[in-house]
């Protein structure tokens, strides 16, 4: 009788172990999925001009609303597979693939929340890039 009780014991706070740490992989697992990517959520919305750094680099202009726009210059808002390499506030790496169309790796720095600087590079539809941009905000997006 008295080893059954034991079992018994046991066999739940096993369970509870079990379930918790069941909890704790499913949190893992979540954020894995869509961490903050810290350097543009600390980024001023609104609209923003990158400027290319290369003699064969065209300025582009956004209006900054999401994150993906600095870390996908090139293939644009593709739906890629991303795996971020480093994740501070002040820098931010991320290697992406985009299916059919090719992949890229972008490292983006914050100077202030009105400037960061952007280094990219990698094949989009067959064509290398290695392009370099000062992104600045310099206004309000346009309704």
């Amino acid at each position: 009788m008295m080893e059954s009780r034991r079992l018994q014991i046991f066999g739940m706070a096993g369970l509870a172990l079990a379930m918790v740490a069941m909890m704790a992989v499913g949190n893992v697992a979540a954020l894995a999925k869509s961490p903050t990517l810290l350097v543009p959520s600390q980024l001023e919305k609104g609209r923003w001009t990158l400027v290319g750094r290369g003699a064969a680099q065209a300025d582009r202009r956004i209006c900054l609303g999401d994150p993906q726009q600095l870390v996908q210059v090139e293939h644009g808002p593709k739906a890629c597979t991303q795996y971020i390499i480093e994740n501070t506030p002040r820098l931010l790496t991320v290697h992406y693939s985009c299916d059919g169309t090719g992949y890229g790796r972008t490292t983006v720095r914050r100077e202030t929340n009105r400037l960061a600087q952007i280094e990219t590079q990698g094949v989009h539809k067959g064509r290398l890039f290695d392009d370099r941009y000062e992104a600045r905000r310099v206004g309000s997006c346009a309704r």
